[in-house]
């Protein structure tokens, strides 16, 4: 199903909703087998337990915090890289990752996609704009190294 398809239709149960569109509803509307959504859900119960299960591991490990240097506020122990999710390995320790000159670029890469995303998101609040333009300004330097970002 095509992005806009599924836009349209979660677009029409929130109007219908009142504004806002609550993830039971759309659950329980994609149930049968004949709704347009149903396809984009695993209905398999084991298959979706195993991945439930994961999600709560994924959780557990992401809200694992330490506090890296007294002065600092605590950040994630642990850090998800482009190249090990793909690989299946898994999370690296933040501060290894930040010691390693390779690890640290792959998150400094990583940490740059997430702000453009962010951009996406809340570009529309003026309030940000020096946010975006520092981050803008990273990367132009990060390029004319010839790093690629």
């Amino acid at each position: 199903m095509r992005r806009s398809e599924v836009l349209s239709i979660l677009e029409e149960m929130r109007v219908e909703n009142g504004g806002t569109l609550p993830p039971e509803m759309v659950l329980e509307r994609a149930t049968p087998v004949s709704h347009p959504l149903h396809e984009c859900f695993e209905w398999d119960d084991s298959k979706a337990s195993h991945e439930y299960r994961l999600w709560q591991a994924r959780q557990l490990i992401r809200v694992s915090v330490s506090v890296v240097h007294p002065e600092l506020s605590p950040t994630r122990t642990y850090v998800s890289l482009v190249g090990d999710r793909r690989n299946g390995t898994g999370y690296r320790s933040t501060v290894d990752c930040a010691r390693d000159p390779v690890l640290r670029e792959q998150m400094l890469d990583e940490a740059l996609r997430y702000m453009q995303v962010f951009e996406r998101k809340y570009g529309i609040l003026s309030e940000l704009a020096t946010v975006f333009t520092e981050v803008k300004r990273v990367r132009r330097s990060r390029k004319r190294e010839g790093v690629t970002a």
